[in-house]
């Protein structure tokens, strides 16, 4: 459909521009550019087309030129600098993502959104140009946001994952320039000692409080909170459970027994399972369970990118799942005293073979 609307949305502004052609009075072209700009920004998220930015950007601005000046408008065209310029690694790009971010807050885009996502960026040109007062930027935007909106976690993540790359001379000389009411000071000793624990513990309160998350009952009645990330702030993905204290800790258990077997049996590193963190108890035998994941591309992506030209065969990493669950399995089953040759044998009866 995206795709659909990319082509017609093209050959309407075509058609507008030829003076042979008649106009209908309701077509608008500043319309028209908004919107192939937006359909191409949204089909870029799917198949990976980098070209497709290109085209999100001209229309964009195109639409701009010929009078809109909305806040919205301004903000879709930093989140294609800042999709085009991560994907090239284009310090240009995220430059004018910067200043199309600080033009959208004056127009009305949401701030605390539009302030990580301009912390975001400018922690990447600070890592791209070596300068720390882009990180230094990065950390007073996440001090906004966090006023704008205390209940929101997401600066509390992007935080102590930069606190974790950045070296400590680096952080100390940060935190040094900053006033309290750039940032608290407790949150500012934290990052300056890279304490991740404070930065977990005060964004499960975040969460306790806020009744916006997505919720969703996964697999049984305890909550599963999921944030999304649509901007990629992260590099990894972070969830919430919501469980009885003793469910959590044996899951905890679990994941480090896997690993263990992992390692045991030479399995290739970039196998990587969630990151257990925090548990948080609530009450005397509840708790919250935070755990982290690193973020991937899901396999119908790549089938997509595939079949649509913008990527490569995705043979080997169906290959490589199969590898993974092979692992998986083989553990499992010796937990529960399968052999091997019986927990394949349950598996792929009746399964398709794999071509």
């Amino acid at each position: 459909f995206l795709q659909d609307a990319v082509a017609h949305y093209s050959d309407a502004i075509t058609a507008a521009t030829n003076p042979a052609s008649k106009k209908s009075g309701a077509f608008k072209e500043r319309e028209a550019f908004s919107k192939l700009g937006e359909c191409a920004l949204r089909l870029n998220a799917l198949n990976g087309d980098l070209t497709l930015l290109d085209k999100a950007i001209e229309s964009f601005e195109q639409s701009k030129k010929l009078g809109n000046d909305s806040g919205e408008l301004v903000g879709l065209l930093g989140d294609a600098f800042y999709r085009r310029g991560r994907s090239r690694t284009d310090v240009v790009d995220l430059r004018h993502c910067i200043e199309c971010k600080a033009a959208a807050r004056k127009g009305g885009e949401p701030k605390r959104e539009n302030l990580s996502v301009s912390a975001r960026v400018h922690f990447q040109i600070g890592d791209l140009t070596g300068e720390t007062a882009g990180d230094r930027q990065g950390i007073t935007l996440l001090g906004q946001t966090l006023r704008v909106a205390p209940d929101w976690p997401w600066p509390l993540f992007q935080m102590e994952e930069v606190a974790r790359i950045l070296p400590q001379p680096v952080r100390e000389e940060i935190v040094s320039k900053m006033s309290d009411e750039d940032l608290p000071s407790k949150l500012g000793t934290a990052f300056k000692i890279a304490d991740s624990n404070t930065f977990f513990d005060a964004a499960i309160a975040c969460v306790l409080r806020n009744k916006e998350f997505e919720r969703l009952r996964l697999g049984g009645q305890n909550y599963v909170y999921v944030v999304d990330d649509p901007h990629r702030l992260l590099s990894e993905s972070y969830v919430f459970k919501h469980t009885h204290k003793a469910n959590a800790e044996r899951d905890q258990q679990t994941i480090l027994q896997f690993r263990k077997f992992l390692n045991a049996h030479n399995a290739p590193e970039y196998f990587g399972l969630p990151e257990p963190l925090r548990i948080t108890p609530l009450g005397e035998t509840n708790a919250v369970y935070l755990m982290r994941k690193s973020n991937g591309v899901q396999l119908g992506r790549l089938v997509i990118r595939a079949v649509t030209g913008s990527g490569q065969n995705p043979k080997p990493y169906f290959l490589e799942a199969l590898r993974f669950l092979a692992f998986y399995h083989a553990w499992n089953g010796r937990i529960h005293g399968d052999s091997i040759r019986h927990v394949a044998s349950a598996l792929f009866k009746g399964c398709i073979p794999f071509g």
